[in-house]
Order: C-alpha cells, then structure tokens, then sequence
C-alpha cells in the first residue's frame, strides 16, 4: 500500500561524539566531585558514625548518577538502531509479500456494501444512472440464491445501447433490460475468478493470473461457484496492497 512514512531522523556522526563526551564527562565529573567530598569527610572523622552515614549515602549516589546517564545514553542508541532497522525492513518487503499478508476479506468489497442486481428485467437506463449515481464502473449479477452468474461493466451497457451498429432508437433503449444484455454477452462474457473468503491477495491475484482478460474475483465462502457470494476483488483493489 502506498501510504506516506514519516521519516526517521538517525543522529549523525557529530551529535554522537557530543553525546558521547557529555555522558562520559558528566559522569566522570560527578564521581570524581562525591568522591573527593567523601575522602574528605572520612579522612576528617574517620572512626565516626558520620562517615559510615556518608559511604552508605554516597555509593549508592554514585551508583544511580551513573546507571542513570549511561542508561540514557545507551537507550537512546538503541532506539535509534531499532528505528533504522525497522525502517530498512519496510523498504525490503516485496508487493508478493504485501499481497501475502493481507486477507482477502480485510481487501474485499462486502456484499452489504456491494452494488449488484438479480432481477435481469432491471431497465438498462435505470442501471447506468445507479452507476454514474455511485461512480461505479462494474456491476456483479447473483441469482436469487446469492450465487455469482455475472459481470457487467458500464462500458458494456453503453456499447450495447449507444454504440451498437445499427443503433438502437431511444425508444428500444428505454426498454432494453439487463436480461436483453446479459443474451447478446453470453457468447463472451466477463470472466471473473473466485477465492475464498480466508485466502489472500497473492491468492486471488494468482487466481485472476491464471483466466486471460480476468479482472475480478468473486469472493465465497469457500471459493466455490455453487457457494454464495460474501464480496468482491478487483484488479485496482488488489494493486493498492501491492505498492509497498
């Protein structure tokens, strides 16, 4: 799929070498300064309760400064490592592989969705106003049952009513149905391919390959012709999963 990556800014050599300095310096800075204060205060009373009260404050000052610069500091390069990794895995994921790991069902137009007609005594008009209505350029045919019969698409209906020769007077294209098309197609129909609904598009784009002219897949729940129809795949929904 085609969607925009925010990119990811990796820090540059330069800002790593500040980074670097500024971790170890602080630290070191810090350790030598709670050092030295330590020795003082032991050497000046050394056998008191005071320097016990300063070594059981101080060590575990230090050990928290420390664990807690370099901690940054070694988070923020991993992050940076984790980033550019998954950044690279992303740019090396082929469209075969897009297609692979996306389910047909997630791709596909649902039925409830779906324009689609039964009744073949549908006027043609009506049909070609429903499409331009919806800006569609297909048109599956299911029998009463729900099962897949056909594909029409808004260029057939327009070659069979404006463009035939001899054409048809306004009268007869009034009265033209989806039936009177579906006649003049049955020698050279659509072709469509099926697929199950838990398959994927490498699947249905294999299965559409595989029919010459095929653009469209009807989806059923087991990829069968004699199973009703739960949606459709068309060449362009299929080609937007595989531009990665």
């Amino acid at each position: 799929m085609n969607n925009p990556r925010a990119p990811i800014v990796i820090a540059d050599p330069e800002e790593r070498r500040s980074r670097r300095w500024l971790a170890f310096g602080l630290t070191g800075f810090a350790v030598l300064n709670v050092a030295i204060l330590s020795i003082v205060i032991i050497v000046a009373d050394a056998k008191s309760e005071k320097a016990q009260l300063v070594l059981s404050a101080v060590l575990p000052l230090i050990g928290t400064w420390v664990g807690t610069v370099l901690a940054f500091y070694f988070s923020k390069d991993n992050f940076e490592s984790s980033a550019q990794y998954a950044l690279e895995f992303a740019q090396s994921v082929t469209p075969q592989q897009q297609l692979r790991s996306t389910s047909v069902a997630s791709a596909m137009v649902p039925l409830s969705r779906l324009y689609y007609k039964t009744d073949k005594a549908e006027s043609l008009k009506a049909i070609l106003v429903e499409l331009d209505a919806r800006d569609l350029k297909r048109l599956p045919i299911l029998d009463s049952a729900g099962l897949p019969v056909a594909l029409v698409y808004k260029e057939d209906i327009l070659d069979f009513l404006f463009r035939s020769t001899p054409g048809y007077t306004v009268t007869e294209q009034n009265e033209k149905s989806l039936g009177d098309l579906l006649i003049t197609k049955v020698n050279s129909p659509r072709p469509f391919a099926l697929i199950a609904e838990t398959g994927n598009l490498a699947d249905a784009k294999e299965a559409m390959d595989l029919i010459v002219g095929c653009r469209d897949v009807f989806v059923t729940k087991s990829g069968k012709k004699d199973d009703k129809v739960v949606g459709l795949l068309t060449n362009v929904d299929i080609s937007k999963y595989s531009v990665v």
